[in-house]
């Protein structure tokens, strides 16, 4: 049986349609970078400790996220502190809860029409064109490459925030073919995926970065072919969660 050739109208709806513009992602960093710079400065003025370092997070990060009609973005931006310069009032460590809070108050802006909010494992600051900046906050300790870091959660828990770019990285490299462009193959599947699990409003499926792992796992190689990449992939997807859910 013969099928039709869909490759290049898959891969222009992904290019228009699903992929985030250029002026989007310049938007949406300036964004980000503003709100570091707000996060010194105002840390700076009420004299509290300053971060060490900013470590930027999930799809954002991984360059895998899609356009959305409402604007409504989610992207991540980790602050490092040093765990000896968050301390309480009266010298103690600084609890998970009260560095959350140190950091929703230096994050606030009169600009903003919704304040900054305290979730349990970040802090929310929202934009008024729709998207919004999930803010995790940790405290590392120990030397130069084998930095220890805590997520300030409903207590300190151990977390590595940059393992998860590191891997995702890895795995693009690892699969990157000479007849793939600047942006791989398996950047464009997670992208087609992740827009595809949202397209009708009666599913309940995984999140992004779920579908990210799947995707990962059930493509192989390079197919120049992107209608026959993608279908595949959904395939190998549906056989691989009815056998086995972990």
């Amino acid at each position: 049986m013969n099928y039709i050739d869909c490759s290049d109208d898959i891969r222009s709806y992904h290019d228009d349609d699903v992929k985030l513009s250029g002026d989007t992602r310049k938007k949406l960093r300036e964004h980000r970078n503003a709100n570091r710079d707000r996060l010194k400065d105002n840390l700076k003025e009420q004299k509290k400790p300053l971060p060490q370092r900013f470590q930027k997070q999930g799809s954002y990060a991984m360059r895998t996220t899609i356009q959305h009609p409402a604007n409504d973005y989610d992207i991540d931006d980790g602050v490092v502190f040093a765990k000896a310069d968050l301390k309480g009032e009266r010298g103690g460590e600084m609890t998970a809860l009260d560095a959350r809070k140190m950091v929703c108050k230096a994050l606030e802006d009169d600009r903003f029409s919704q304040k900054p909010e305290v979730l349990k494992n970040c802090v929310r600051v929202y934009y008024n064109e729709g998207h919004h900046v999930d803010v995790p906050v940790y405290r590392g300790s120990g030397a130069e490459g084998e930095e220890l870091c805590e997520l300030a959660s409903a207590e300190w828990r151990e977390s590595d925030p940059a393992a998860i770019n590191q891997w995702f990285d890895d795995r693009v490299a690892a699969r990157k073919s000479e007849q793939d462009d600047d942006d791989t193959q398996l950047r464009r599947l997670v992208r087609l995926l992740k827009l595809y699990s949202t397209s009708r409003e009666s599913w309940n499926l995984p999140n992004g970065f779920i579908l990210t792992v799947l995707t990962d796992e059930s493509y192989t190689v390079f197919d120049a072919r992107e209608d026959r990449a993608f279908y595949s992939l959904i395939s190998a997807v549906r056989n691989r969660l009815r056998t086995n859910l972990v």
